[in-house]
């Protein structure tokens, strides 16, 4: 609030990047579904909540949240209730009729929010009335993990999933079987699974392969305790560093294997929450402040009268001459910043004259003080908790 936020304001951070909601860090962890259609969201949702899906549509953004009564919420009373977690949205095109949220008496729910997004096929041409790029853009950035949905019938990519490109390290690819892991087909699934980090290394930027979970689309569930009690009590005897033995704990076959890896992964987003999320405030800052020296420097001696529309349209081609030398002073990388072209398109349509004129040498150093003094004791204070835990 005193260190961050003013940049924020004063360099018009959020008009760039997705917005932080005043309650991000007490928030529980999400978890974000996406897919295209048939894909088998629906049953692992149903999974989950160890009941059926209640409203569940194809074409409309759904969170499940934890709640004594079912009941199905929308608009206003979604986006300026108690909590405002998804305040955000109702900026966004189409945010108050494209969003839902239903209210279930479901034990995962009061660890964890689930949010499920409109199947969407590729090269889709239907016309939303809603932004759903950016919605999925600011779903994603607020995620603390993405499971990713695709089958042996839908391996392609729709155009609007880019917007998870950065952030790769929070996706977890979920293959829909359709019963060869339990029929033991497994090479035909190794060559699913190819092709799907095939067309996905043409989108993600990241060296390293997300994980995969096998998930079967049959009825079969695990045994039908409450997800989290079943698992935490052999969850704590096993070592974090070393992995689980999932086969040492299962009585039932492969399918089972599977369910308890996804399981033992939502446990592990759960106990992780709070590093997580002083994680993503530290990635934050260090973005607020690469913004910053981007701004001041498209900015540096822009004139105040005459040409100044022509002098905008100079400078705005010569972004990535910018970003070079904002990397090569600040030893930064490509990632840190906005996608050139989206960059180039916000910036065309953004008046200059509410951008700074002159370098915030004040608020620099207060940011400063908070990326070197400040955020450095945070990390402390969790290496201390962590380590007494």
């Amino acid at each position: 609030m005193d260190k961050i936020l003013p940049v924020e304001e004063k360099y018009l951070f959020r008009y760039f990047y997705p917005a932080f909601t005043g309650n991000s860090f007490e928030d529980k962890p999400m978890v974000l579904l996406v897919g295209q259609n048939s894909t088998m969201k629906r049953n692992f949702i149903k999974f989950l909540l160890r009941k059926d899906a209640p409203h569940l549509t194809s074409d409309k953004f759904m969170a499940f949240i934890h709640g004594d009564n079912e009941k199905i919420m929308y608009g206003n009373s979604i986006f300026f209730g108690q909590s405002k977690r998804f305040e955000p949205l109702s900026n966004i095109r189409g945010g108050l009729s494209y969003f839902q949220c239903c209210s279930v008496n479901a034990p995962v729910l009061e660890n964890l929010t689930i949010v499920d997004t409109p199947g969407i096929l590729c090269n889709d041409k239907r016309s939303w009335d809603c932004d759903y790029s950016a919605g999925l853009e600011w779903l994603a950035e607020q995620a603390d993990s993405i499971f990713w949905f695709f089958d042996n019938k839908n391996m392609d990519i729709p155009d609007v999933f880019r917007a998870l490109s950065p952030h790769s390290e929070k996706i977890k690819i979920t293959i829909s079987s359709h019963g060869m892991f339990i029929k033991k087909n497994e090479s035909l699934l190794m060559a699913i699974t190819g092709r799907i980090f095939w067309k996905l290394g043409k989108l993600l930027d990241d060296p390293i392969a997300p994980s995969v979970f096998y998930w079967d689309e049959c009825e079969k569930l695990s045994k039908p305790k409450e997800l989290f009690d079943d698992v935490k009590n052999e969850a704590e005897k096993l070592s974090e560093t070393e992995g689980v033995d999932l086969l040492s704990i299962c009585e039932e076959d492969e399918h089972t294997v599977e369910e308890r890896k996804i399981e033992y992964f939502l446990l592990s987003i759960v106990k992780n929450t709070e590093e997580r999320k002083i994680k993503a405030f530290v990635k934050r800052a260090e973005l607020v402040k690469t913004h910053m020296l981007f701004i001041d420097e498209v900015m540096e001696d822009f004139p105040k009268l005459c040409k100044m529309d022509t002098e905008k349209k100079v400078r705005i081609k010569l972004i990535e001459e910018v970003y070079r030398k904002i990397m090569t002073e600040q030893n930064t990388v490509k990632k840190d910043f906005l996608e050139k072209t989206r960059m180039q398109e916000k910036l065309r349509k953004l008046d200059f004259k509410s951008l700074p004129k002159k370098k915030e040498k004040e608020l620099l150093k207060k940011l400063n003080s908070a990326l070197s003094e400040d955020i450095p004791q945070l990390m402390r204070m969790l290496e201390d908790s962590t380590s007494k835990k």
